[in-house]
């Protein structure tokens, strides 16, 4: 295995972040150097791709408390090397374990993350629709969760422009 995949299990976020976008030029420039390590590195992606609740941190701002999820930026770069992965090697890289690895993203509290997991999931799901049929009734628990939110009669209005930008790639997909 390359020495590169082992950084994407190094404890510290800066060494996984700076590991996550060299596999992807690495996907991008060299897909034969990638194409014999495709499992482990969907397992390594897979991993990277989940939320964890260790990243997120509560910042105080005045009188506020604030939560920051340091983990964001990780699941946002993890999809994109996903996607690349998917794109370069598509008849290597198994729909159904990138499908496992997204359908839980679509409730994410990232819009950014839920924007870059659909559009993956929508490229699969075109280009593999009887191996996506089997992760239906997931994706839609996980969509039905974001439309279930309720959203208080005092919310302000970045937080109505949060959720409602949240519902829109649901709304498309």
């Amino acid at each position: 295995q390359a020495p590169i995949f082992d950084a994407l299990a190094k404890p510290s976020l800066n060494v996984r972040r700076w590991a996550l976008l060299a596999v992807t030029s690495l996907v991008n420039g060299y897909v034969s150097a990638v194409a014999q390590h495709v499992e482990h590195l969907l397992s390594m992606l897979s991993s990277e791709c989940e939320f964890k609740p260790e990243l997120v941190r509560i910042v105080q701002l005045g009188p506020f408390k604030h939560q920051v999820d340091d983990g964001v930026e990780h699941r946002k770069f993890g999809v994109q090397c996903l996607a690349v992965l998917c794109n370069k090697l598509p008849d290597v890289v198994p729909v159904s374990k990138v499908l496992s690895s997204l359908v839980p993203l679509f409730s994410d509290s990232s819009t950014d993350v839920v924007l870059a997991a659909h559009s993956l999931a929508i490229k699969l799901i075109s280009s593999a629709p009887s191996v996506a049929m089997q992760f239906c009734d997931a994706m839609v628990a996980q969509i039905e969760k974001v439309f279930k939110i309720e959203i208080k009669e005092t919310a302000s209005k970045s937080d109505m422009e949060a959720y409602t930008e949240k519902r829109q790639p649901m709304t498309a997909a």
